[in-house]
């Protein structure tokens, strides 16, 4: 098997995209992005890899936000308990600076899935929507690329 870091000089910038984009698009599939985004960081440039790993993650997590906007119908469809509460929390994150909170699930390890469906249910401007996820996760995957690239040289400094 493949180390990492052979697979990430032997996929390159494809590989980061597509790894970016399953990390977030297919929620449930486990994927040790933070551990590839640093040891991309190490070995190519880390501003590139930052780059497109931030656009594979805002792309993969509008794969939420379509079923979220294409499950809206099912969802309100119902009066009752379930479309109170999204309204409670739509009026919520509108108050709360929905952008903000965007970034900041982007940026942090919180469930940005989550937010992506919730964004499409309550047809929240996907521009907007894309936007701040795509800022959050540039910040995100920018500060790992980094550390990647500092940190080898930091540790090979010792050696």
């Amino acid at each position: 098997m493949l180390g990492l870091e052979q697979l990430v000089q032997t996929l390159g910038y494809m590989g980061l995209f597509i790894e970016s984009f399953i990390s977030t698009g297919l929620v449930f599939v486990p994927s040790p992005h933070t551990l590839i985004i640093i040891t991309a960081g190490s070995l190519l440039n880390p501003f590139a890899v930052g780059i497109v790993a931030a656009i594979g993650n805002a792309t993969g997590n509008l794969v939420g936000y379509i079923f979220g906007y294409s499950g809206r119908k099912i969802s309100l469809k119902e009066k009752g308990h379930l479309k109170k509460n999204i309204d409670r929390y739509e009026k919520w994150f509108e108050k709360h600076g929905g952008f903000a909170i965007i970034f900041v699930f982007a940026f942090t390890p919180l469930p940005d899935g989550l937010i992506a469906l919730f964004c499409g249910i309550t047809k929240y401007d996907v521009k907007k929507y894309f936007l701040a996820n795509i800022l959050g996760k540039l910040a995100l995957n920018l500060l790992l690329a980094y550390i990647g690239f500092y940190g080898i040289n930091f540790m090979l400094g010792f050696l």
